[in-house]
């Protein structure tokens, strides 16, 4: 899954802007970097890949990114992915997605709602509800 990655827009506005990046390819032994409009990250489970170098984005116990909701870009949800894994403020990055992409980003992660068991027991338990609803309404026709 690729993502645009963001920027502050400014000293404690609370807004984001896309952030300029650099794309670098390899010819005879010969490595040349542009700058390019945007800076995109690769997310895949467990790790996101920027200009090339694989980050952690989390471990056994520990998540290295974290949900943001005092910042805003066009209606995304919005999360600062720690580099390295580090925990510090220093050298992450945002990102901003929207729901569909969240919804994609939290499966790969192992995070979604329905990947918990007492969730899809629930889910299960309000279908068989429906169905015998519908069951017991055709029944008294």
């Amino acid at each position: 899954m690729n993502i645009k990655a963001l920027e502050p827009a400014g000293t404690n506005t609370g807004k984001l802007k896309y952030k300029s990046g650099m794309i670098s390819s390899t010819k005879d032994g010969v490595t040349i970097s542009t700058r390019s409009e945007f800076d995109v990250i690769q997310i895949k489970r467990g790790r996101y890949i920027q200009n090339g170098v694989s980050h952690p984005l989390m471990s056994d116990n520990e998540n290295y990114y974290r949900r943001i909701y005092a910042l805003e870009f066009e209606n995304k949800t919005i999360y600062y992915f720690d580099s390295f894994g580090k925990k510090d403020n220093h050298g992450g990055i945002h990102i901003g997605m929207n729901w569909w992409e969240n919804q994609c980003f939290l499966w790969l992660q192992g995070k979604h709602w329905l990947q918990k068991e007492e969730n899809i027991r629930y889910v299960v338990n309000v279908l068989f509800l429906l169905l015998g609803a519908y069951i017991g309404i055709n029944n008294m026709k």
